[in-house]
């Protein structure tokens, strides 16, 4: 991962934790016991649950982020399904691995295809201004949040690998947190490259909102993960 978020001002962390946010408390959960006796296998599941709630929350918000941008864009059927995603996710729902590896797979193609069409596009109607204005909170938001969320994610997934290693005599508490563990693990896995492809996008929005006269705070300028 290549660095995160430069810089966050107050007012957009007011702006981000309206929700709650917290680690999800990485405590010294493995260790090389017989058999993995020292394996808390219930903390690390617990955890894995909490990251998820936390990456649903980044995850609709940057799907709303997106929505609203293809919707100014003119892509209103994309705008939709993206809205629909996004609203499920931001509710607080969790989804399995199948369904969670299915959906980053769609938003990364809306990624690319915002990060295509705002460079350069023209001047938007007012309706386009507002949809534009719609997307900002969201983009920060989302922005905030995976910040937050990607180290604490790889630590997380630093201890599990760890686990895996001391239950490997251990067959049947290793099948328990491979199996109650392996859509955060995924997340885990993927977040930071999707985060890469997803501020190319957040930086484009950027240029293309200011450039329709819509408001958008520095902390979202120049993304980098």
């Amino acid at each position: 991962m290549k660095g995160l978020l430069k810089s966050l001002s107050a007012g957009l962390l007011t702006l981000a934790i309206s929700g709650p946010v917290g680690a999800f408390g990485l405590d010294d959960v493995t260790g090389g016991g017989d058999g993995g006796s020292d394996v808390d296998v219930g903390q690390l599941v617990s955890q894995g649950d909490g990251l998820m709630g936390r990456f649903s929350l980044a995850f609709g918000n940057m799907n709303l982020a997106l929505a609203n941008t293809l919707d100014a864009l003119g892509y209103k059927e994309k705008a939709e399904q993206l809205s629909a995603r996004g609203n499920f996710y931001a509710e607080g729902n969790i989804a399995e691995k199948d369904a969670v590896e299915r959906d980053i797979e769609v938003t990364r193609e809306a990624v690319a295809l915002v990060e295509e069409s705002a460079e350069g596009a023209e001047a938007v109607s007012d309706a386009g201004k507002e949809a534009l204005a719609s997307a900002v909170p969201h983009y920060v938001k989302g922005v905030y949040e995976s910040t937050q969320l990607l180290p604490e994610a790889q630590k997380w997934a630093d201890s599990v690998s760890s686990g895996i290693s001391s239950l490997s005599s251990n067959p049947m508490k290793l099948n328990e947190l491979r199996s109650s563990t392996a859509a955060p693990l995924f997340v885990a896995t993927n977040l930071p490259s999707f985060m890469e492809s997803f501020a190319g996008a957040t930086n484009n929005f950027v240029a293309f909102a200011r450039s329709n006269d819509v408001e958008v705070p520095d902390d979202i300028s120049n993304v980098s993960f």
